[in-house]
């Protein structure tokens, strides 16, 4: 894409970098395995705490870099998503603000008015969403790539989004990546009843039915010997129902397949993420080199010498061949410690691209998830409600939950850190070329101001990292890294492939 020019995006003051597990320097109150009446209050209290950052979710109202992939640039059907949930709004709020009156008039009014209520909310989310749960990106935008038939690439919508803003959002990730994706629609009820529906499926463990058949979808594709390779986004309220499947997914599938499987979030408002080493000896493991677990690498430098084990009592010597012991435990199968690599580097900074470029990153990392990444605004308030809460601060019980997976919080100028999709996450991280003859975007540009940013990379860091801070070298506490050398979703862009394509 030499000829073309690159679309413009706004340039981060700093980006910061959450290591695989890490331990922050704030106490979280709460964690999901926490009784509902207790996720309930703390939800609605952060709720509040954030507030300040709600009408920052839109901003930049102006369109950007995207083009017609921009959730709000011009057009009658961006013009009528918006006018509907503007209505819906303004409808919800009233509604909700009127719910006192109830116990004033007689009960049917009530029940008429409630009625009313629901039919109109109905009729408007049903002109957003469609009839249609599946969709897939349009094949004009991954024409004259590779095929990929190897890999199967899955997306959940966020908040808010319809019919016509989930079809952007596919055909976007299509021109980026260079595969088809698949969408499973998260309908819209307006964005008021989107948030509380957030508190249900936190709070209570509430699966819709979009997670129910999103399941099916990605425990099929993992299942399907033919796939070697299942790439799962998520955005916004995506994250949490994403969470829910994945949580189902490690009761149901063997290692070997969710090892395929790999999960990128942007604006995450889930409360947790799970993934759990394969192993205690793969824990005990990233647990001894922090700096190199931070970049999913602990199994990737030379293991440390397990501490001998005390010599079991001997056992009474049976008096005859009836009499053999039995053991009351079943026999533990062996677990390597690393991967088979020939001359495995000891460096952290050495380590610190290795599973970011690698075709097998569980075999470094010792994770059962094959990878997992979350991109973030630092001003976005469904990010701030999940990920940004949950993954920048420990819980009070050092065996609660760890919000699992590498995380880049991206810290723009102020009013530049919105929540959509397209116009703001996408267009700021993974901005689009445009070929400078015919003015058609034509995939991924292949530098950009957030990829060339450095981060500073910590071990279990005590203290979050402050502005402008960074650590030059690769040994000791921490290194410095370029962004695009731990994004590992910046290695797929326009149909390359992690360890393949340079």
């Amino acid at each position: 894409m030499s000829d073309s020019l690159k679309t413009k995006a706004a340039k981060p003051r700093r980006i910061d970098f959450f290591g695989s597990k890490p331990a922050g320097g704030l106490v979280n109150e709460y964690n999901y395995t926490d009784v509902p009446s207790k996720l309930l209050f703390w939800d609605i209290y952060y709720i509040f705490y954030y507030a300040w950052s709600i009408p920052l979710v839109i901003q930049p109202l102006r369109p950007q870099d995207g083009n017609r992939f921009d959730e709000l640039a011009w057009g009658w059907k961006n013009a009528y998503c918006v006018v509907v949930h503007v209505l819906l709004i303004i409808m919800q709020l009233g509604f909700l603000m009127a719910m006192p009156l109830a116990f004033f008039i007689p009960p049917w009014m009530t029940a008429a008015s409630v009625a009313v209520f629901w039919a109109v909310t109905l009729l408007l989310c049903r002109t957003l969403n469609g009839s249609r749960m599946t969709y897939m990106s349009d094949p004009k935008y991954t024409a004259g790539r590779e095929a990929h038939e190897n890999e199967q690439w899955l997306y959940i919508n966020g908040i808010s989004i319809g019919e016509h803003w989930l079809k952007n959002n596919l055909d976007r990730l299509a021109l980026t990546f260079g595969r088809p994706v698949l969408g499973i629609h998260n309908s819209t009820y307006g964005i008021v009843f989107d948030l509380l529906e957030c508190i249900v499926q936190r709070t209570f463990g509430y699966a819709t039915e979009d997670i129910r058949r999103c399941y099916v979808e990605v425990k099929k594709a993992l299942s399907d010997e033919k796939k070697t390779k299942v790439v799962f986004i998520l955005h916004s309220q995506g994250g949490i129902e994403g969470g829910a499947i994945i949580d189902w997914l490690l009761q149901e599938l063997p290692q070997n397949l969710l090892s395929k499987l790999e999960v990128y979030t942007f604006g995450n408002a889930a409360n947790h993420f799970n993934g759990p080493y394969r192993s205690a000896a793969a824990q005990s493991e990233a647990e001894k080199k922090p700096l190199a677990a931070a970049v999913d690498a602990a199994l990737g430098a030379k293991p440390t010498a397990p501490t001998p084990a005390a010599d079991p009592k001997p056992q009474e010597k049976p008096t005859s061949n009836n009499d053999t012991p039995r053991s009351t435990h079943p026999p533990t199968p062996p677990t390597p410690l690393s991967p088979n690599v020939t001359t495995p580097p000891t460096s952290p900074g050495a380590l610190a691209g290795r599973e970011t470029a690698s075709r097998d990153p569980a075999a470094l990392s010792g994770n059962a998830i094959g990878h997992i990444e979350h991109y973030c605004h630092s001003t976005d308030f469904v990010a701030l409600w999940g990920v940004l809460h949950f993954k920048t601060a420990s819980a009070a019980d050092r065996n609660a939950p760890i919000f699992a997976g590498r995380a880049f919080r991206r810290v723009g100028p102020w009013g530049q850190e919105g929540h959509l999709l397209c116009q703001h996450y996408l267009n700021a991280m993974f901005p689009l070329e445009q070929d400078p003859r015919t003015g058609e975007l034509v995939g991924c540009a292949d530098t950009n101001d957030f990829m060339e940013s450095e981060v500073a990379v910590r071990p279990d860091s005590e203290d979050e990292p402050g502005p402008g801070e960074s650590l030059g070298g690769d040994e000791g506490d921490g290194m410095t890294r370029k962004v695009k050398d731990l994004s590992r979703l910046w290695q797929y862009r326009n149909g390359r492939s992690p360890g393949v394509d340079a």
